[in-house]
């Protein structure tokens, strides 16, 4: 006998907004040379650093940002 199995279809994916989820965190990566800024819940924080990146590295203009979202599983009906 098959054991049963719930169908993809019973699971819905949602960004996890619970009290005790982690916090979304931020990070900038410079193009032109690697450097990471440190991941941080705040954006301005790794703003400030893409910023002071490019004031001692005046050629180094672009780059990356890594977000990190916490996201579950739940079941359910499609909303």
């Amino acid at each position: 006998m098959t054991p049963w199995r719930p169908s993809s279809a019973e699971w819905l994916s949602e960004p996890d907004r619970a009290p005790d989820a982690a916090p979304m965190t931020h990070r900038m990566r410079c193009e032109t040379c690697g450097r990471r800024s440190p991941t941080h819940v705040v954006f301005g924080v790794v703003q400030d650093w893409q910023v002071r990146h490019t004031a001692h590295f005046p050629d180094h203009r672009r780059f990356s940002e890594t977000l990190t979202r916490p996201w579950r599983t739940v079941r359910g009906q499609v909303r």
